[in-house]
């Protein structure tokens, strides 16, 4: 009977053992497995670092590698981003990956044309810009549907009509 206990005890043990293992290796690495750099690094996603996909933190990882070769303003400019991103709401967060996802279905030759019509429109005066925005935010819903799926004006100073590209 003692020998009985024993065996039952070994194999809770190693179900126990396997178990987590297993599932450590689900979601990929843990937190505690990253390097003192990565994490320092990554430090605004360890609250979420557990809910993060593996491919998504194997990426982060290798993107927190290839950190120090970066030009300073470029590690800047990241920093800024992650924590603004970290800053926004779930909502928020949400709407950004559906837009991104939106972009992705567009073909290449329609990607490229709203990049040019962003950058026309970060090219323009503060004035013109909020000017822009204030003409967008005016709209109904319906009429920046349209505006968003007619097809785009080329020329200095519009950007999909006036419409498309606004933040």
């Amino acid at each position: 009977m003692r020998h009985h206990r024993h065996r039952w005890a070994i194999a809770l043990a190693l179900t126990l053992l396997l178990g987590s293992g297993v599932q450590a290796a689900d979601n990929g690495p843990a937190w505690e497995e990253l390097t003192a750099q990565e994490r320092q690094l990554l430090a605004p996603l360890e609250p979420r670092w557990q809910t993060l996909a593996p491919k998504q933190k194997e990426r982060l990882r290798s993107r927190a590698a290839g950190w120090e070769a970066l030009p300073p303003e470029q590690q800047a400019r990241i920093r800024d981003r992650m924590e603004y991103w970290q800053s926004m709401t779930p909502e928020q967060r949400r709407a950004i990956r559906e837009r991104y996802r939106r972009f992705q279905e567009l073909s290449p030759e329609q990607q490229q044309l709203l990049r040019e019509h962003r950058r026309q429109f970060r090219t323009l005066p503060p004035e013109q810009r909020r000017e822009l925005r204030k003409r967008w935010q005016a709209l109904s819903p319906e009429e920046r549907r349209m505006k968003k799926h007619r097809l785009p004006e080329k020329g200095p100073g519009t950007v999909n009509g006036g419409a498309a590209a606004l933040p």
